[in-house]
């Protein structure tokens, strides 16, 4: 074992304590720990000794589990210097904001853990994912990280690691999301813990004698402790009593006291015998008809942040609504009454499912002739592409925002129709996508509005990528014919016989540029390109971590950034990563100026 080395500092604090001990078999999977021991050295954690024990570990793993032993006697200051070398030298920035994150309330964290099981059982990751990812909860690299896992309850699991160092909006997106894209109402009810509505009491009480006489107590009790509604020992209280009808009475009069949850998971239980089915019905919401199609509940909820930035007078949209007796003037006091427009917005979205698909009409509607947001109300209207074609545009969203032209392809998708190809985006969507005045940003705004339209339209998106040969790889990602990889080895080949021109990984279609800078000026190098264990180096050495020097990657986006030129700094530095395929690299060359030189 490693002699402890003696180290002036005050114990770790508890809570990184916790974060290390939460996340350790997540870091021993992906820290480098050689990279590791490098920045720990350099930072005055660990003596040379030390780091020369860490390199003749036997295995990988087992030299990062002796760095993690050995971090809690060293203080906080060993803590955040290992968070530091996570997003410096290790390139993994999403896992020191896992460990840094503030997380959410403790009575939250609580719920999680109590409905762990639930969770893990009725979370479906691929909708979810994309759930949260739109909301913001989680950032593309956790969406990477839980995507990438093989099987449902692996996602699940890593998924439920991720969310307890998120804020209590995370949360609450969980919710969201159990509820509209997972039918698992009952278990975000559990989670937020919903009082029993008064309808939902009405209906208890109403159809009380009904349920007492004709219930099955014992395998409606059992259900309802399988899914943590009961707890055990209430359970055998309730069976003690003599009689069915005893036991029903005691059973509902529990019920009455609980979450809205409970209720509907007694509704389940009822449903799930033959002979009681009946009694579910009863108990069954009676405006079940009145409520918004789930489609159109989705597309309010998927393009929630972009109507906040873009309905910029709520009242307009308000008194539209009152007027169509969508609301009323009660209802309408009431919003007005938030502060902030954007406020008013938000509470007004959750307002609208309830109010059925005749309310969603007419907030498309007032989107059209009272905020002229034509483009808005059509993306919204749109049929919606299932979770699978959504999620490629997701995956690969980073490169398609750096590598498409958006004005021939907006000119393919909002062309009118021909034979056999839809017109994908309407005149409305089209101009809002081309006033955008910059290239990435009408990019996004194409990517933003696609997963409205159907499945036909990705399709058609596909095709106008391949109308231009540099960009044909693109749509050989979306389609998941090839890797980037084998993408840019076929656009290789065709190449060298003559057919296409050279379509490379991202670093190599940089490499070989160069940048003039003055003395003092700040210089920010910026490669792109998907790659993982991403590493910078001047001229041919490794950089160690060095004062004015600051290194960060999100797996797509590679940054160095340099406080103040120097001659000395001038020269030749290069990005290194690897794909699937081999390394990859890409050489910047700075050059230092006087600035009579550069005006020159």
């Amino acid at each position: 074992e490693i002699a402890m080395q003696e180290f002036k500092s005050s114990a770790m604090s508890d809570e990184h304590k916790l974060a290390l001990k939460r996340h350790r078999t997540t870091i021993v999977e992906h820290v480098n720990p050689y990279l590791m021991t490098d920045y720990l050295l350099a930072r005055g954690i660990i003596t040379s000794p030390i780091a020369g024990e860490l390199r003749r570990s036997e295995s990988q793993p087992e030299a990062v589990e002796k760095i993690l032993d050995m971090l809690p006697s060293r203080g906080d200051p060993a803590f955040y210097a290992f968070c530091d070398g996570l997003r410096d030298s290790c390139q993994l920035a999403w896992l020191a904001d896992l460990l840094e994150g503030g997380g959410m309330s403790e009575k939250y964290k609580k719920e999680l853990i109590r409905y762990r099981f639930h969770l893990l059982e009725h979370i479906i990751p691929e909708r979810m994912l994309y759930h949260l990812l739109l909301r913001k909860a989680i950032t593309p690299a956790e969406f990477k990280l839980v995507d990438r896992e093989m099987t449902k309850k692996g996602a699940n699991e890593q998924l439920l690691s991720i969310l307890p160092t998120k804020d209590d909006d995370a949360f609450f997106a969980l919710c969201e999301g159990l509820r509209g894209d997972c039918d698992a109402g009952w278990l975000a009810d559990l989670l937020e813990g919903k009082e029993l509505q008064s309808h939902q009491k009405e209906l208890l009480i109403s159809h009380r004698q009904a349920l007492v006489d004709n219930m099955k107590p014992i395998p409606i009790i059992d259900f309802l402790v399988s899914k943590d509604i009961l707890s055990i020992n209430v359970a055998q209280d309730i069976k003690k009593l003599k009689t069915a009808r005893e036991m029903n009475e005691k059973l509902l009069d529990i019920i009455m006291t609980m979450k809205s949850g409970a209720f509907l998971m007694f509704i389940v239980a009822l449903r799930m015998l033959p002979d009681n089915a009946w009694l579910a019905d009863l108990l069954e919401e009676p405006t079940v008809d009145t409520v918004m199609r789930r489609d159109r509940r989705d597309m309010l909820l998927a393009y929630r942040s972009i109507i906040l930035s873009n309905v910029k007078d709520t009242d307009k949209v308000t008194e539209y609504l009152v007027k169509m007796e969508v609301l009323t003037p009660a209802q309408a006091d009431d919003l007005n009454s938030k502060r902030g427009n954007e406020a008013k917005c938000g509470r007004l979205l959750d307002m609208l499912p309830p109010r059925g698909d005749e309310a969603f009409e007419h907030f498309c509607a007032a989107l059209r002739t009272r905020l002229h947001l034509g483009w808005l109300a059509d993306t919204l209207e749109g049929e919606g592409m299932t979770s699978a074609k959504k999620l490629q545009l997701i995956r690969h969203r980073a490169v398609l925002v750096d590598k498409m032209a958006p004005e021939p392809i907006i000119t393919y998708l909002s062309q009118s129709q021909v034979v056999g190809k839809p017109q994908v985006f309407t005149k409305a969507m089209g101009n809002y996508v081309i006033n955008a005045p910059l290239r990435d940003e009408r990019n996004e705004r194409i990517l933003d509005l696609l997963p409205s339209r159907d499945d036909l339209a990705f399709d058609v998106f596909c095709e106008a990528l391949r109308t231009m040969a540099k960009q044909a790889f693109l749509a050989d990602l979306l389609d998941g014919k090839q890797t980037a990889v084998q993408s840019v080895q076929s656009v290789q080949s065709a190449e060298m016989n003559g057919a296409l021109p050279l379509a490379q990984h991202p670093f190599n279609l940089m490499s070989g540029t160069s940048v003039r800078a003055h003395r003092g000026q700040q210089v920010i190098l910026e490669v792109k390109g998907e790659a993982k264990n991403v590493r910078w180096l001047y001229e041919g050495e490794l950089i160690p971590p060095t004062k004015g020097l600051h290194k960060k990657s999100d797996g797509f986006k590679h940054e160095l950034r340099i406080d103040s030129m120097t001659p000395e700094l001038g020269g030749t530095y290069t990005c290194e990563g690897t794909t699937p395929g081999g390394g990859v690299a890409c050489d910047i060359t700075i050059i230092v100026m006087t600035e009579q030189e550069l005006q020159l």
